[in-house]
C-alpha cells in the first residue's frame, strides 16, 4: 500500500511538472529542458572536438556563428515585443504573432544579405572554404530569426513545454545527425556545421505549420499592431543587440585576432563556463510574463528573489564545475585543449555574476522601462570592448576570459545603481533569505502560497 502511494505520488509530481501550469512546475520544466539542452550540447562539442581537433572545431564554430547573430542584431526587439504585447493582450496575440513572422522574415533575408557581404572581411585569414560555407550559411538566418518570434509566442501564452520543445530538439537532432555522419565517416567542419542549421530549420517549418491556426493577419490591425511591436521593440532593441554582443563578443574578437585552434579551445571552455547559466535562463523565460502581469511593487520583489535564488544556485553549481575541470576537461576532449581549462575557470566564476545581473534586468523589461535598460547595458558593453580589445592580443584566451570578468563586475555595478536612479527604489538584497527558501519549497511542491507583498522593500 505505502509502495502505490509512493507510486502514485511520483505520477503526480511528473504530471505537475510535465504539465508546467504553476509558475514552479513552469520552471522546474524548463530547468529539465535547460540541462537536456546542455547535456546534448555537451555530447555534440564533445564529438567535434574529439573527431576535428582544435582547428577543426574553430573553423566550425567560425561558420555557424554568424546566422544567428545577425539574424539576433536585425530583428529590432521583435522577439521581446511579442512576448511584452502577447502576455498582457491574449486576445490580439494572433493578430500580433503575424505581422511579427512577417517582419521576421524580411528582417531574416536583410540579415543574408548583411551577413553575404561582412563575412570576407571579418573571416579574412580563414581559407576561402570557410568563408564561401558561410556565405551559403547566411541563407537560413530567416528561419532563425522565425524560430525565435514563434518561441517568444509560446512563452508569452504560457505554453512552456512547446516553446521547452523548440528550444531542446534542435539539439537533439544535430547529435543525431553527427553520429550517423561519423557512422558513414563523413564528419568533417563543413557537415557538422550543416547538422547544427538544418535541424532549426526542419523545426521551424513544422512549428509553423502546428501553429497555423494562431496565425491570423488583418490589414486593418497590420498599422496598430505594426506600431505596438516597433514601440516597444525599438525600446528593447538595443537591450538586444547588447546582449547579443555582450553573448558573442568575445568569440567573434577571437576569430577576429587568433588562429581557429585557439577558436576551438575557447569554444569548449565557453561551453563550460556557461553551464550554470542554465538556472538564470529558465528563471528568465517564467518570469518575465509572469512579472509583466504584476503591479510595480509586486513585479521587483519577484524579480529580486529570483535573483537571490540564482545567484546561490549558480554559485553552488560554479564551484563543483571548477573542481572537477582540471581533470575531467582534458579527460573527455583530449589533452590537446588542456589551455581550456584555466579559461574555463574564470569564464564559471564570470557566470555567476552576470547570470544574476541578467535576472536583475527583468525588473525593467517587466515594468515597461526597456530604454533605461538599454543604457545601462550599453554602459557595461562600453566597458567590455576596450578590456576585449586590450586584453586579447596580450594575453590571449586568458585575456578574453579576464575582460569578460571585469565588464561584468561593471554591469552588476551599474544594474545595482541603476535601481535608485531609474526605478526609485533601493537596490535588491542578494542575500537569500528564510522566506526565499520557503518560496521556492512550496512552488516546488505545486502548492498555493501566499501573493506577493506590495512592499517596496526588495
Amino acid at each position: 500500500m505505502a509502495n502505490r502511494s509512493r507510486t502514485d505520488w511520483l505520477r503526480w509530481r511528473l504530471r505537475w511538472v510535465f504539465e508546467a501550469r504553476s509558475a514552479g512546475a513552469a520552471v522546474m520544466h524548463t530547468l529539465a529542458a535547460q540541462f537536456g539542452v546542455l547535456g546534448v550540447n555537451l555530447a555534440t562539442g564533445l564529438i567535434i572536438a574529439r573527431e576535428l581537433a582544435p582547428k577543426g572545431r574553430g573553423e566550425q564554430a567560425a561558420m555557424t556563428l554568424w546566422p544567428a547573430v545577425l539574424a539576433s542584431l536585425l530583428s529590432f526587439g521583435l522577439p521581446v515585443a511579442l512576448r511584452y504585447y502577447a502576455a498582457r493582450d491574449r486576445a490580439r496575440s494572433s493578430e500580433l504573432l503575424g505581422v511579427a513572422l512577417i517582419y521576421a522574415a524580411l528582417l531574416g533575408f536583410v540579415a543574408t544579405f548583411a551577413g553575404i557581404v561582412f563575412v570576407p572581411h571579418w573571416l579574412s585569414h580563414y581559407n576561402v572554404h570557410v568563408i564561401r560555407f558561410t556565405q551559403w550559411l547566411m541563407l537560413l538566418s530567416p528561419p532563425f530569426l522565425v524560430a525565435r518570434i514563434l518561441q517568444s509566442f509560446l512563452e508569452a501564452r504560457g505554453d512552456f513545454r512547446q516553446s521547452n520543445f523548440i528550444l531542446y530538439m534542435p539539439p537533439a537532432g544535430t547529435l543525431v545527425t553527427l553520429l550517423a555522419l561519423i557512422g558513414f565517416h563523413r564528419l568533417n567542419p563543413y557537415t557538422s556545421s550543416l547538422a547544427y542549421v538544418i535541424p532549426t530549420v526542419l523545426l521551424t517549418v513544422w512549428r509553423l505549420i502546428a501553429l497555423r491556426r494562431f496565425i491570423r493577419f488583418r490589414l486593418p490591425d497590420f498599422a496598430e499592431a505594426t506600431r505596438r511591436l516597433f514601440t516597444y521593440g525599438f525600446g528593447a532593441y538595443g537591450i538586444n543587440i547588447l546582449n547579443t554582443f555582450a553573448a558573442q563578443i568575445d568569440q567573434a574578437l577571437v576569430v577576429k585576432f587568433l588562429s581557429p585552434a585557439d577558436l576551438g579551445a575557447y569554444t569548449v571552455a565557453l561551453t563550460i563556463g556557461r553551464l550554470p547559466s542554465t538556472i538564470a535562463q529558465a528563471l528568465v523565460v517564467v518570469l518575465l510574463p509572469r512579472a509583466t502581469a504584476r503591479e510595480f511593487d509586486a513585479a521587483l520583489t519577484l524579480v529580486a528573489r529570483a535573483a537571490r535564488v540564482n545567484l546561490v544556485g549558480t554559485a553552488v553549481a560554479s564551484t563543483v564545475l571548477a573542481l572537477v575541470v582540471p581533470t575531467a576537461l582534458p579527460f573527455l576532449y583530449g589533452h590537446a585543449f588542456s589551455i581550456s581549462v584555466g579559461v574555463a575557470e574564470i569564464l564559471l566564476l564570470q557566470v555567476v555574476i552576470s547570470s544574476t545581473t541578467s535576472v536583475l534586468a527583468q525588473s525593467f523589461l517587466a515594468t515597461g522601462r526597456p530604454v533605461f535598460l538599454t543604457i545601462l547595458q550599453a554602459l557595461g558593453l562600453g566597458t567590455a570592448v576596450p578590456f576585449l580589445l586590450m586584453l586579447i592580443p596580450r594575453f590571449g584566451l586568458i585575456g578574453a576570459a579576464l575582460a569578460l570578468l571585469a565588464s561584468t563586475l561593471v554591469r552588476l555595478a551599474f544594474m545595482m545603481v541603476s535601481y535608485p536612479l531609474f526605478l526609485k527604489r533601493p537596490p535588491p538584497s542578494l542575500v537569500l533569505r528564510t522566506d526565499d527558501i520557503r518560496f521556492v519549497r512550496e512552488s516546488l511542491r505545486g502548492g498555493r502560497r501566499a501573493p506577493l507583498p506590495q512592499e517596496a522593500e526588495i
